[in-house]
């Protein structure tokens, strides 16, 4: 059946007011719904009244997973993002004063939904849905219920939406998953298997194949919530959907281990008519369900007008509203191109440079701005955009980077004209910020910028006489004296720990939960995550990565350091771009020691650029014998300087400049 075809069929077998509103794009939105829990549940009584989680304009709120810790009830979502049009997943308390305002715990770049979460042996864990990364992912709570490390991801070649905990024992548990049909929308069937814990703290799947090829497609088997049991008996909850409509639906199947079939005849039904969230939308489905002790949750769903849509749609209907946006980002990329080229002397690569502004997960809407002179471009300033926390606010900034004048036009005013016409069209930004060279400082503070900060790069010399003369026998000796003299020798790993070294950035040793967690003790700094790191790789394809963990045997992370290498001289820069250290390692001096030494052995001199000297400083200074080594070169430094529109002032003061992406700069 043809796309068109396929789609009209579906819209023809809906209710006729929600294709109407379809065809108007509307979109399926969802409300969370609490209520303490009664004598007879939901299922059983068939109506209810319930309160709902409050929405933002940032995010709805979907697949709720009731945990119950310490006598507390914890309430686990998918936190749909209305900007980034993906899931994430977000946990909030259900009090006697109401619920907490749901925060974001789990952030990945895909999308991610129901996350379930269960107790196992001595640990709390996460099996959330994530078939757009095509795996089943297992997370840990290292520090429940903010911080989670993704402990295993499985591959098994198929799509598995939904996964929910059948029993556990102390080695293994089994779980109940649904298998999305390859070709027919809506349609799942259930599948088993289950998930042992290793002699070394790993996983291993394994797949209850006697059940599973027994197993077909069908709009019944998806599930809708935990399994759980009501007067000795489990059951599995599941949603039920038609072919033109998801999630209409909740049906409670009893469970037997030995059935071939879970989705026979329903014991309980769920309709939309079975209960009122207050202050809610009206709703057009059940989506799923689930109690402890304490509370009962559920999940409806509605329609809400998605004026994206529209755009899109025009987009794909209008051919030459695509071309036209397209042909301006080649304008743009040309007349870069043009510029720099006058400037530097240098080609330009225009990919990268596309990659770098308009692939930036945090990037402006508009990140270039080009002056004209008679048409003719005469100066560019691209604007990076960053996300900084200042306490436990974001904050959007951006920073001036890639400046630069056409010869023909200098000395009329244009660089300065470029950044106050950005300025004062920017929406986006809260603030500025600049790292200018001795040339263009007096132009900044000209247009109102101050200067906050003075940044170091700090230098640590590892094997100078290779450096300077190139590596052979003779620069070997020298080198390996020099070295003996050097912390580089002296630190000595621990029996508990682990460190490993890891090229690239197809592998991220750490998760995006780990590095919130690390950084959290910092009042100010600018966030970085997975997308931000893979981002980088993106647009310095040539560039070598290497990163250094080190961890606990446990997996506990105790630090990590990013670097890259930069070819100078008759040897490597070792670049580090990232690093931190957990608030929880009792010697924080001797792990950073064991980053930075690591990686320093792939080069001759180690550099850690943009610290702020009263944060970092003294720290990097520590490391070494002779106090981040002034020779062969002298200790550099630059200005940190932030536009005149700054209200956070005071918070710079603390801010933690190690993570800038140093390559921008």
């Amino acid at each position: 059946m043809g796309k068109i075809a396929h789609k009209i069929k579906k819209i023809s077998k809906m209710n006729k007011s929600v294709a109407v509103k379809k065809m108007l794009s509307f979109d399926d939105v969802y409300v969370v719904g609490y209520r303490e829990r009664k004598k007879q549940l939901l299922p059983v009584s068939g109506k209810g009244k319930f309160k709902a989680i409050p929405l933002s304009r940032k995010f709805w709120y979907s697949d709720p997973v009731i945990f119950t810790n310490d006598s507390r009830s914890y309430l686990f979502l998918e936190a749909f993002d209305r900007d980034d049009l993906r899931g994430k997943v977000a946990c909030c308390e259900l009090t006697s004063s109401g619920p907490t305002t749901p925060r974001v715990i789990i952030d990945e770049p895909f999308h991610m939904s129901f996350p379930t979460v269960f107790r196992f042996g001595d640990g709390i864990y996460m099996i959330p849905e994530t078939s757009a990364d095509k795996s089943l992912r297992l997370y840990r709570a290292a520090d429940f219920p903010d911080n989670w490390e993704l402990v295993k991801r499985f591959d098994l070649g198929r799509l598995f939406v939904d996964t929910v905990i059948l029993d556990t024992n102390d080695g293994s548990f089994k779980i109940l998953t649904c298998e999305v049909s390859p070709d027919r929308e809506y349609e799942c069937r259930f599948q088993k298997f289950t998930v042992s814990r290793t002699g070394d703290d790993d996983f291993v799947l394994t797949e209850d194949k006697a059940f599973n090829s027994k197993q077909e497609y069908d709009l019944r088997s998806r599930n809708g919530g935990a399994v759980f049991t009501l007067d000795g008996k489990k059951y599995v909850a599941a949603q039920e959907s038609t072919f033109s409509e998801y999630g209409l639906y909740m049906n409670f199947y009893p469970y037997d281990d030995s059935a071939p079939q879970i989705a026979s005849k329903p014991s309980y039904r769920l309709t939309k008519k079975n209960f009122v969230i207050k202050d809610g939308p009206k709703g057009e489905g059940v989506h799923s369900y689930c109690f402890n002790d304490y509370y009962e949750v559920v999940d409806l769903k509605y329609l809400e007008f998605a004026p994206r849509k529209i755009v899109n749609k025009i987009i794909k209907k209008h051919p030459l509203v695509k071309k036209e946006l397209s042909r301006n980002l080649d304008k743009e990329l040309s007349d870069s191109k043009n510029i720099f080229e006058n400037v530097y002397e240098e080609s330009f690569d225009p990919d990268s440079f596309r990659e770098k502004h308009y692939g930036n997960p945090h990037r402006l809407n508009k990140p270039l701005s080009i002056v004209y002179d008679n048409d003719d471009p005469a100066g560019i300033a691209a604007f990076l955009g960053m996300k900084l926390l200042v306490g436990k606010k974001e904050i959007p900034v951006c920073q001036v980077v890639d400046v630069a004048v056409n010869d023909r036009y200098r000395g009329k005013g244009y660089f300065s004209k470029n950044i106050a016409a950005f300025e004062e069209e920017n929406k986006e930004a809260d603030f500025i910020f600049a790292l200018p060279n001795d040339a263009s400082l007096p132009r900044f503070l000209n247009l109102g910028y101050t200067k906050e900060h003075w940044l170091c790069h700090y230098i640590y010399v590892t094997a100078p006489f290779s450096f300077i003369f190139g590596k052979n026998i003779l620069t070997g000796i020298p080198d390996k004296l020099f070295q003996k003299l050097l912390w580089l020798n002296k630190v000595k790993i621990n029996k508990d720990e682990n460190l490993s070294i890891t090229n690239g950035m197809s592998e991220i040793p750490v998760s995006d939960s780990e590095l919130k967690k690390i950084s959290k003790r910092q009042k100010c700094h600018f966030l970085h995550n997975r997308d931000i790191f893979k981002w980088k790789q993106a647009y310095n394809p040539d560039l070598k990565f290497y990163w250094a963990t080190l961890r606990k045997k446990d997996g506990h992370l105790l630090g990590y350091a990013l670097c890259h290498l930069r070819p100078r001289l008759n040897g490597n820069f070792v670049i580090i771009d990232d690093y931190a250290v957990s608030r929880d390692d009792s010697h924080k001096r001797q792990t950073l020691q064991l980053l930075f030494s690591s990686l320093s052995c792939l080069g001759n001199i180690t550099e850690v650029p943009f610290a702020n000297t009263e944060m970092d400083g003294k720290k990097l200074s520590a490391l070494h014998f002779i106090n981040a080594c002034k020779f062969p070169f002298p200790l550099r430094g630059g200005p940190f300087i932030v536009s005149s529109g700054c209200k956070y002032r005071d918070a710079i003061k603390d801010i933690s400049m190690r993570n800038i992406d140093s390559d921008v700069l």
